[in-house]
């Protein structure tokens, strides 16, 4: 498995290639779109905001929807998953099934690579989240690269450096950018 690490935004959207399918994860009740979502939609054009006041996905916990994607990205497919009303959506308690229940649709949609962003990431939070993303995201998924965005890439870094013995044993490899971030967090730079 292939692991790499960048930003959310625009720029990092963009340069996604050679990725089978964004995964994104929305909330029922935060409109308008934030994160990977908000930008994924900003690049649609507005699709994934149309779809939702459409009401054929609203983001309840338990949604689901594959987007076709026809232009503005070079990725092909989102795959939406709802996570409910924000307040009551607690990623340390959730993210489990959550990944496991993504990876099990991304799997049988023939997905060997993937963009996430993990929903509900804070600086506070971010090792336990990471945690869970190692033990649930990438056990569950069989394919062959994730990339995983978040505004939190340097503490997510910071996380997998920790967790480095679990990696290995996993056969975990890092992209050069996301590899060049944990060598420079072990030197301080």
């Amino acid at each position: 498995m292939r692991l790499s690490l960048d930003e959310t935004g625009l720029v990092a959207l963009d340069a996604l290639r050679g990725i089978d399918a964004l995964c994104l994860f929305i909330s029922e009740d935060e409109r308008p779109l934030r994160g990977m979502a908000g930008f994924v939609d900003w690049r649609l054009l507005g699709s994934l905001s149309n779809i939702l006041r459409a009401e054929h996905f609203v983001g309840a916990r338990g949604d689901q929807a594959l987007v076709p994607i026809l232009r503005g990205l070079a990725v092909q497919r989102a795959f939406c998953f709802g996570l409910g009303p924000k307040a009551s959506f607690h990623p340390a308690n959730a993210l489990g099934d959550l990944m496991r229940t993504a990876s099990n649709v991304l799997d049988k949609a023939g997905c060997r690579s993937v963009a996430l962003e993990l929903p509900g990431l804070t600086e506070d939070n971010c090792e336990r989240l990471i945690d869970l993303f190692i033990e649930h995201g990438l056990t569950s998924f069989s394919g062959e690269a994730i990339v995983l965005l978040g505004a939190e890439s340097r503490n997510m870094a910071r996380a997998l450096q920790k967790a480095s013995d679990r990696l290995r044993r996993l056969q975990v490899q890092f992209d050069d950018r996301a590899a060049q971030s944990i060598i420079g967090l072990k030197r301080g730079v």
